[in-house]
Order: structure tokens, then C-alpha cells, then sequence
């Protein structure tokens, strides 16, 4: 799941997408921690505020990618292809 997150910050469209918190006030899903838009760009927000040697955990994005793919629900390693799949 890093390489994919660490790939997906290489594209400006991307980053200029997730940057915008104006879903937090659209968001129509009553749990925050279960929307992927949410938690994505809480990750995409806290990785550009910390550019420097602060390690992000998406603790919370891996969890509601988990709640749809199994795959991806547990503390296994996974494949840098599985992810593309999801």
C-alpha cells in the first residue's frame, strides 16, 4: 500500500483533487472514518502540510479499503499489484 500511496502523490491532478476540504462539509456518509474520500484526503492534506521527515501513518485509509477488500483488512504485506486492483 506505500508504494501505491507514495505513486498516487506523484501526480499534481491527484493532489489538487484530494487537497480541497470542501468534501468534508458535502460528505453524505454519517461516519467519517468509513468514507474513502474522507480519509484520503486527510492523508493527501497531512502529507503536503508535512513535507519534511514526519512519517504519515494512514491508519484510517487502510481501514476503510479494508472494510471493502479483504485484502487489505489485516497486517499481511501486500503486492504492489494488488493495490492497483482495488
Amino acid at each position: 500500500m506505500n508504494s501505491i500511496l507514495q505513486q498516487f502523490l506523484q501526480i499534481p491532478q491527484v493532489i489538487s483533487f484530494f487537497s480541497n476540504e470542501t468534501h468534508f462539509q458535502e460528505c453524505s456518509i454519517v461516519n467519517p472514518t468509513q468514507c474513502f474520500q474522507c480519509q484520503f484526503t486527510k492523508f493527501i492534506i497531512e502529507t503536503q502540510k508535512n513535507q519534511s521527515n514526519h512519517v504519515v501513518k494512514p491508519r484510517m485509509l487502510k481501514q476503510v479499503i479494508g472494510q471493502n477488500f479483504r485484502d487489505f483488512d489485516n497486517a499481511k504485506q501486500q503486492g504492489e499489484y494488488r493495490g492497483y486492483f482495488v
